[in-house]
């Protein structure tokens, strides 16, 4: 009795939790501010982005693109699309994200279903997931690429690991993790996204190496 009460009250839990992220979609598609897209606008027509603020330049949104260049690089395909269709696609890539971010974890350390079911729910929930898809942030991207090298122990995974570097803010944390850790290898591995980011930012923007190297 008390086990069917228990798979009841998860299901419940879940359908209120789908209706929550349901809201939270809808607002992405009037809002997503903080998605990094105009940057990378900038980029694709050869614009430094950094300078382009710096200089006094108007924002779209609140995007004023403070992250390292990789994430403007990584974000090129949107730049090509229109407004309301990058928005759209980014609030699909988050929503992909916020399942298989929790669904990952708790497979890797072998949670029953139950509790996993439980887990998912708070995290579709709580504060900063709303958020997140709200404004059309990075945060559930770096997350992901942040928990790689926890989840998958290749040079694969700590390759990708390096693409949550691009919002140094929590990024650098992994990074200080592997050297502390004296992981030299997986970190030079990890840094490889961001020094590619980094040439191909100051080869589009036509932009001095070293300025450029210090603008984030």
């Amino acid at each position: 009795f008390y086990k069917l009460k228990y798979k009841k009250t998860l299901l419940l839990l879940f359908i209120l939790s789908l209706i929550s992220l349901v809201q939270s979609s809808l607002k992405a598609l009037k809002n997503s501010c903080d998605l990094q897209w105009f940057p990378s606008k900038l980029l694709s027509e050869g614009i430094n982005h950094y300078k382009y603020f710096i200089e006094g330049g108007e924002p779209l949104g609140c995007g004023l693109g403070e992250y390292a260049h990789g994430l403007q690089v990584v974000l090129l395909p949107l730049a090509y699309l229109e407004w309301d269709t990058a928005k759209t696609i980014w609030l699909f890539v988050n929503l992909i994200l916020v399942f298989m971010i929790p669904l990952l974890l708790c497979k890797k350390f072998n949670v029953s279903n139950e509790f996993t079911l439980l887990i998912l729910c708070i995290f579709l929930t709580c504060s900063p997931t709303r958020t997140a898809i709200n404004y059309g942030q990075q945060s559930l991207f770096t997350m992901f690429f942040f928990i790689l090298p926890f989840l998958y122990k290749n040079n694969f995974s700590y390759f990708f690991s390096g693409f949550s570097y691009f919002k140094y803010s929590i990024g650098s944390i992994l990074a200080f993790y592997f050297l502390v850790s004296r992981k030299y290898k997986i970190f030079l591995l990890t840094i490889i996204p961001s020094i590619l980011g980094w040439i191909i930012y100051f080869m589009m923007t036509n932009s001095d190496p070293i300025s450029n190297l210090f603008e984030p």
